[in-house]
């Protein structure tokens, strides 16, 4: 072990001796400050505007790691082209073989000196995590130490290729090419063998992608460990080798027997520590940012016995290259902090054709049959045609005619119940983990049935047009619509039949004919029974929803509400979320602290009279300007109302609203000037106290601590002065020092 020591140690000598290594720690020392001074005066500024940052610790140092850890690239044979090369070239080789010395601590020693010169680069951003630690309240310091981590485990990663690639050869730049050309291969191997699945596991394992990015989230994982470690443990064995070949022949096809055997040996550890149920994390963030949920937590620890995923992908639909085989293991990564909590979870593939009617595919293949549109494209993408279902096998398996062709994923528990899960059409597109936990409620408690009332003009489930109900309840490519957050929507026609049993909800949107007595008899015998309910209105509407309404003791007033603003009267109305509904009920409070409104143009005001319910005002018109232009007087009005009271040992909950538009498609995400639109979250805390808080479910979170960053605007400039030209002058006065000793020495 001396012997090791004193040999990393001689190394390090030298490689101080040398510019190269003082220049690497200037210009590392000198990107990290740029980047962090660049990063440091946006919090600093906008906390002075009043606008907190969260998170800062990771804030202040996620894209300054990610950036560091792409430059070792090129540092990393800097330094260790010399290693072994050196010694070839100046022959001092031969002096190693002759002395007391072995091959082990010949390699070791070297070794060593990379991984002592390796915490000497870290050592260069301590500076900046005392600084933030002083600066920034309740750092957080397990986030830091797996960064800390990640970066050192890819340097001595790269030392080891760096080392091995030395052992090679004389010529130094030939081996720091050579050490480029390694390290380019394992970042690329990932795409080869992309068609065979055992094949892919193995490559995509090998590949330095994404191994070091999990530290960077602040996620210690034994499978990036252990890959790390067999990396630095497989080229320093094949270096041991390469010096041993040196001092005694040995038979070729014995060596090559050697080879074959070490490559085999780190596949197997590789697979082996890939597989989900030998993997173990450690979040080390405070927060757990990388840990799904406790609330999704429970819902998977719920879900004993089997559980598949099966992917739907149709050839000729949209999102297809998701599905396919060359991404099977990028696939698997949307899922993998779900597989963490769920080992056994199966990932099954479903491939067919379905043209679906799209014009598009006429335009790109003119007088082709499905069959063959499907066959070309597959040729294309290299897909097994004889593993893609024609849509009529398919639809005997599965109806997905109301998906238009997209991808689409179902998690199938136990062979017996299913819950869809879709991709958007917004930037994320992969579904959040609420829509996951959506999945997993409905597997075990089934979804909420809403029935909207049709006959009489409502607004239509299915119109896209801007007072159709389409984006919030049934569109599919919408996250947050109903039919993603756990509902089953479906139409509700009373002339003929009663309110389904199973019914969890029926709503009422803006009917412009009156009902029947026949249907106000079914809606008042599920009022009766406990039933939920949601009804809409317009100002124009009181002859058609107050019969309705006084069953519950509310109705609609004459005339519509307007706001008097600058002398001038508009219909279009922001309201508050009252006092009584915030603290009533969670979802509310959140929607009422952060100062959303329910923006709603042409809105009646509502009458409240005893019947027995309780009544919570959830929004309410501002009495400094609102009136109703039937009355003189400026008056504040509900306009949203809650209702409940205990049926038969359970709680009903009914909401009646004085305007139907604010749930329309075209005022749900409209932006006015002067308005804070909150529409879309009132409409999903609505649906949730409806529905007795089920869906959309709630997920908790630890919340950081790490908010407040005691720093003034003018101390930036002095911390940039400090970074950018006392620290590095610091180095090279180091640099001059030694350089100056060793010269005397």
């Amino acid at each position: 072990m001396r012997l090791i020591f004193k040999i990393a140690r001689a190394e390090l000598c030298k490689l101080f001796s040398s510019p190269v290594a003082w220049l690497i720690l200037f210009v590392f020392a000198i990107q990290f400050g740029v980047q962090f001074c660049g990063i440091l005066i946006r919090p600093v500024k906008d906390q002075a505007l009043g606008n907190p940052w969260y998170s800062l610790t990771s804030e202040l140092f996620w894209n300054r790691f990610s950036y560091i850890r792409g430059y070792l690239y090129f540092y990393i044979p800097l330094l260790t082209m010399g290693l072994m090369s050196r010694e070839y070239g100046s022959g001092s080789i031969k002096l190693l073989f002759s002395s007391p010395v072995t091959n082990f601590q010949i390699i070791w020693g070297k070794y060593l000196s990379m991984m002592l010169f390796g915490l000497f680069m870290l050592g260069m951003l301590v500076p900046y995590v005392v600084f933030t630690a002083c600066v920034v309240e309740n750092m957080d310091y397990g986030y830091l130490f797996s960064n800390f981590l990640g970066l050192y485990l890819l340097i001595c990663a790269y030392a080891a290729v760096g080392l091995f690639m030395s052992a090679l050869t004389s010529n130094q730049v030939v081996a720091a090419i050579g050490t480029l050309a390694v390290l380019s291969f394992l970042s690329l191997i990932g795409k080869v063998g992309s068609d065979v699945s055992v094949v892919q596991d193995i490559t995509y394992w090998l590949s330095f992608s994404k191994k070091s990015r999990y530290f960077t989230d602040g996620l210690v994982c034994s499978e990036n460990v252990i890959y790390f470690l067999t990396v630095i443990g497989f080229f320093l064995t094949l270096t041991f080798w390469r010096i041993k070949r040196m001092r005694m022949k040995q038979r070729f096809s014995c060596v090559l027997l050697k080879y074959a055997g070490l490559f085999m040996v780190t596949i197997l550890i590789g697979y082996v520590a890939s597989r989900p149920a030998c993997i173990f994390y450690w979040d080390m963030t405070y927060k757990k940012s990388n840990t799904v949920s406790p609330v999704t937590q429970e819902l998977i620890a719920a879900l004993d016995g089997e559980l598949k995923l099966v992917t739907y992908v149709n050839v000729l639909g949209g999102f297809c290259d998701r599905g396919l085989p060359a991404n099977h293991t990028s696939h698997a990564e949307d899922f993998r902090k779900y597989i963490r909590f769920k080992p056994d979870l199966k990932m099954e593939y479903v491939y067919y054709y379905d043209g679906t009617g799209d014009a598009r595919l006429d335009d790109l293949y003119p007088g082709m049959t499905d069959r063959e549109r499907a066959e070309k494209i597959c040729r294309a993408k290299k897909l097994d045609f004889s593993r893609v279902l024609p849509p009529e096998e398919l639809y005997r398996r599965i109806n997905l005619s109301e998906e238009k062709g997209r991808l689409v994923y179902q998690f199938v528990w136990k062979d017996s119940t299913a819950a869809f899960l879709r991709l958007f059409d917004d930037n994320r597109i992969i579904p959040s983990e609420r829509e996951v936990a959506v999945a997993f409620k409905r597997l075990l408690s089934g979804p909420v049935r809403a029935g909207f009332l049709t006959g009489h003009g409502e607004r239509g489930l299915r119109h896209t047009g801007d007072a159709g109900y389409n984006r919030f309840s049934t569109a599919r490519t919408v996250r947050q619509a109903l039919i993603n957050q756990g509902y089953d929507i479906f139409e509700l026609q009373l002339e003929t039949a009663e309110v389904p049993g199973n019914t969890d909800v029926v709503v009422v949107a803006d009917p412009q004919k009156s009902l029947s007595d026949r249907e106000l008899d079914a809606l008042s015998d599920y009022l009766q029974q406990g039933g939920n309910m949601l009804v809409l209105g317009e100002p124009d509407r009181q002859a058609v929803l107050n019969p309705l309404l006084n069953e519950v003791g509310i109705h609609l007033s004459g005339g519509r509400l307007t706001r008097q603003c600058n002398g001038e009267s508009s219909d279009v109305i922001a309201s508050g979320l009252t006092v009584e509904a915030a603290r009533a009920f969670p979802w509310f409070g959140g929607l009422y602290q952060s100062g959303l409104q329910a923006v709603m143009a042409g809105c009646a005001g509502l009458v409240v009279n005893d019947k027995g319910f309780d009544y919570l005002p959830l929004v309410r018109t501002n009495i400094s300007d609102t009136r109703n232009e039937e009355e003189a007087e400026v008056l504040s009005y509900p306009v949203l109302v809650g209702l409940q009271r205990m049926v038969g040992g359970r709680q009903q909950r009914i909401v009646v609203g004085g305007d139907a538009d604010w749930l329309s498609n075209g005022e749900l995400f409209r932006t006015r000037d002067g308005f804070s639109n909150g529409n879309f979250r009132l409409q999903q805390g609505i649906f949730r106290w409806l529905c007795q808080e089920k869906y959309p479910v709630e997920l908790t979170y630890k919340q950081p601590i790490d908010n407040h960053i005691s720093l003034r605007q003018r101390d930036v400039a002095r911390v940039k002065m400090v970074a950018l030209g006392g620290y590095p002058l610091i180095i090279l006065l180091f640099f001059v020092v030694y350089r100056s000793r060793r010269k005397r020495k």
